[in-house]
């Protein structure tokens, strides 16, 4: 006699489909993992983006107005070549205004959960700002919040 029998084609039938489901739930595990990668990365570019270019606006800035000293601020208000610049949290965005025009900072694949800014001072440590930046990518759980120091020119 030749072949197999029903039961031994049954038994490689279900050895088959154990294989496949685990290499089916691998494959899943991949992508998920591939997927909060990027999302990490897309986070991470927009915050070294966005801090360079807080950075950038703080230490060109003629004369910053907002925050006061020691007095935490959600709007960074500053005047550079005679224009008033505010940078403030709206809606989700960083958004730049000067003179009425809003420009948004951030890229739309990226949430500004917050913003904060404090400026301080001491006989020890020259004038700076301190930035609070929250970020969160879209559809991850949770924010991170990014900090950093500016400090200005005397």
């Amino acid at each position: 006699m030749r072949g197999f029998t029903l039961i031994e084609t049954l038994i490689y039938l279900a050895l088959f489909a154990l294989l496949m489901s685990g290499a089916i739930g691998g494959v899943n595990a991949i992508q998920e993992s591939a997927e909060r990668t990027s999302k990490q990365t897309i986070l991470i570019d927009e915050a070294l983006y966005l801090e360079g270019r807080l950075r950038t606006e703080v230490e060109h800035a003629d004369r910053i107005i907002s925050p006061s000293k020691d007095m935490p601020s959600g709007t960074l208000t500053f005047e550079e070549d005679g224009l008033r610049v505010d940078i403030e949290q709206e809606l989700g965005s960083l958004v730049q205004r000067i003179s009425d025009e809003d420009t948004i900072l951030n890229d739309n694949a990226v949430k500004v959960a917050g913003i904060a800014f404090t400026r301080s001072s001491s006989a020890n440590d020259p004038q700076h700002i301190d930035i609070s930046l929250t970020l969160q990518a879209q559809g991850a759980p949770a924010a991170t919040v990014y900090s950093q120091t500016v400090y200005l020119s005397p």
